[in-house]
């Protein structure tokens, strides 16, 4: 079975439909109000409801988790323990895996977010569709590379996709396809608490502490 690139167009926040468009490559990232994915091309009058892509809490774990509660600088941790955890299972090791992971863990701290963005373009793994480095390609078994690549660009576009001012459903939206795809590849890892219970004084949740944020990255080595 074939695949094809198109744009989620969201039409009078009821009906989302499928547009063909000419894309190169695979990219989760906002156009304004579209969302570009890849289905099968074999499907006809593909649609969703908007109740999908807005739903505010997911299960996980028999649990359910309220994500609109959740800071953006919280959910973009999330996604990254959901990548440390996808790699860990598969033995994907890498220097510069492990330098994407502390940067996006970084957000917690980072009082600059502008900063902290440009700070993710130094480094070797980018996301944002662009292509990874040939030693992590040959390192990932080809069943898991689409899942894999994937993974690291919605992850990515957590802590991005409203950087600049906008709120939108897209963070809520690709913690959503994290989850589907650890679901999918049966992995389950714990949510720490101080993650969902952080007190939020805005979207992007407060700047943590030193102290806890080390204690947290204790923690997430042990996971």
């Amino acid at each position: 079975m074939s695949t094809a690139k198109y744009i989620l167009t969201i039409e009078n926040n009821d009906i989302l439909e499928i547009q063909n468009a000419l894309f190169e490559c695979n990219v989760y990232t906002k156009l304004k109000n579209k969302i570009l994915i890849e289905i099968s091309d074999e499907t006809e009058n593909f649609k969703f409801t908007s109740e999908y892509f807005n739903r505010k809490d997911i299960n996980y774990m028999n649990s359910q988790i309220n994500i609109d509660n959740i800071g953006n600088r919280e959910k973009q941790v999330i996604g990254a323990l959901a990548l440390y955890k996808f790699c860990k299972t598969y033995l994907i090791y890498d220097e510069s895996v492990n330098q994407l992971l502390n940067h996006l863990i970084d957000i917690l701290i980072s009082e600059n977010l502008d900063e902290w963005n440009n700070n993710g373009l130094q480094i070797e793994i980018i996301g944002r569709g662009e292509p990874l480095p040939n030693k992590i390609d040959s390192k990932i078994n080809f069943d898991l590379k689409e899942d894999f690549y994937r993974l690291v660009d919605i992850v990515i576009e957590i802590g991005i996709v409203d950087l600049y001012g906008s709120d939108t459903m897209y963070p809520n939206l690709f913690l959503k396809q994290v989850f589907d795809i650890l679901i999918k590849n049966k992995i389950e890892f714990p949510i720490p608490d101080i993650l969902i219970k952080h007190v939020q004084d805005n979207k992007w949740g407060k700047v943590w502490d030193i102290n806890s944020f080390k204690k947290f990255k204790l923690e997430m080595d042990n996971m």
